[in-house]
């Protein structure tokens, strides 16, 4: 789980350099500078990929400090973890997004993402509960 993240967050590098993944224009000029937003398109926008990046790299950190304490836990309950941590960060920053792909009016990775902190939040309650965490 920890490298999976670390991964996700060198890998949303490569959006910025396909000129992709971007937020919404900022039309503010104080805040038409990165890292706070990219000029893409001839026009300056929120630099969510840099956002989800940070976002990830904490992630990283997060389950690197905690991973003994995850481990002793019980097979499965870091990458619960990974889970809640990641799809929090992207059910947010996700709204932010101009490209995302709808499933009607609804962002499909929202949807997967608060999904899944659910799925990964319940069953680490049920763990809990049981006496396994």
């Amino acid at each position: 789980a920890p490298g999976l993240i670390l991964g996700q967050a060198i890998g949303r590098w490569g959006n910025f350099f396909n000129g992709e993944a971007y937020g919404y224009q900022v039309t503010d000029p104080a805040l038409q500078f990165f890292p706070i937003a990219v000029f893409v398109d001839g026009a300056w926008h929120m630099a969510t990929f840099f956002y989800e990046s940070v976002w990830n790299l904490m992630g990283f950190v997060f389950l690197h400090l905690n991973r003994k304490r995850f481990l002793k836990s019980g097979r499965g309950v870091m990458f619960a973890w990974y889970l809640i941590w990641y799809g929090l960060g992207r059910a947010v920053i996700e709204g932010w997004r101009t490209d995302s792909l709808m499933w009607g009016t609804w962002r499909v990775s929202q949807v997967l993402s608060v999904l899944l902190v659910l799925a990964a939040g319940f069953w680490l309650m049920w763990r809990r509960k049981r006496g396994k965490a």
